[in-house]
């Protein structure tokens, strides 16, 4: 199942117990896994190529990651001051104190690391006829992408026999998330 921008808005309600939390290691488990410490117990986020998730069991670690060994030398011990979706997309930032780490669930997915808005390491190195993640390079997200949320909400299907008649993008958006 493909996640949709509300399903990330729903999801970073469910993030926000991390936030405020120490981050003490990342490792690969298949997925890259960032192991946060607050004050009581662990949490493990769980970062795949179309999704993300938090969970208090460890997950197995299978290696090393050249890639996670980078995020760790630049994050470790670091404490996430915020949590947050960009716009009303599939792109997630994750703010410390000096660096931001973005999320992007979008196409092939990638983990980019910035430091004042420039790009200091990044899973993949991409260009696109708007964009360019590049080492050095100031982040942009993608065209079209913004801030705001849209007046009209692609939902998909699935989600359209579940809103009642009538209900607004506000009222959706504030709804209490239910597994």
């Amino acid at each position: 199942m493909v996640l949709t921008p509300l399903d990330f808005h729903y999801l970073l309600k469910e993030l926000k117990i991390i936030e405020n939390s120490a981050l003490k290691n990342i490792y690969d488990s298949g997925n890259i896994v960032f192991e946060f410490k607050p004050r009581k117990g662990r949490f493990y986020f769980v970062v795949g190529k179309n999704f993300c998730y938090v969970n208090s069991e460890k997950p197995k670690e299978i290696g090393t990651n050249g890639f996670a060994n980078f995020l760790l030398n630049n994050l470790k011990n670091r404490r996430l001051i915020k949590i947050e979706q960009k716009g009303f997309n599939k792109i997630i930032v994750l703010d410390f104190s000096d660096y931001s780490l973005v999320l992007e669930f979008i196409g092939k997915g990638n983990i980019i690391l910035c430091q004042d808005n420039k790009i200091v390491g990044c899973l993949f190195q991409r260009e696109f006829k708007d964009r360019k993640i590049l080492i050095g390079r100031e982040y942009k997200l993608p065209a079209g992408e913004d801030n705001e949320f849209p007046t009209e909400l692609h939902i998909g299907n699935i989600y359209k026999k579940e809103i009642p008649k009538g209900k607004t993008i506000d009222s959706l958006l504030n709804l209490k998330p239910e597994p």
